[in-house]
């Protein structure tokens, strides 16, 4: 999938004090496929702020997985001058970013928070 990592770091910098996003893949009805990103409060709807993506999406799982929003942010924060940009999540709770431009190939792997809890 392909990313807009400027707004998703806005989203993540508009709420400061929290470390959690929860990231989830679903059929909309208007939209198609779509991914969510869901910075803040994993347990009520106070506090949040959501950024959903649908464009370029290969979904093939419904998945629902908490990641650390400040380390989610500092990696896109470090690629965001990059030509291009992909995220994978698996269901095990693995989540794989990489970013490319002419010069430069990065890749980074993320595990979903265990300590998470939500509703």
């Amino acid at each position: 999938m392909d990313i807009d990592i400027n707004n998703i770091i806005k989203a993540k910098s508009a709420l400061t004090d929290i470390n959690d996003v929860m990231i989830s893949t679903e059929e909309d009805p208007d939209r198609g496929a779509v991914v969510q990103f869901a910075f803040g409060d994993l347990n009520n709807f106070s506090n949040k702020i959501k950024y959903i993506v649908d464009e370029n999406l290969e979904i093939n799982k419904q998945l629902k997985l908490p990641f650390n929003s400040d380390s989610f942010k500092n990696i896109l924060a470090a690629n965001k001058d990059l030509e291009s940009g992909k995220l994978s999540l698996t269901e095990e709770g693995f989540m794989k970013l990489e970013f490319q431009s002419e010069d430069i190939k990065t890749l980074y792997y993320m595990v979903r928070k265990e300590d998470a809890t939500y509703v």
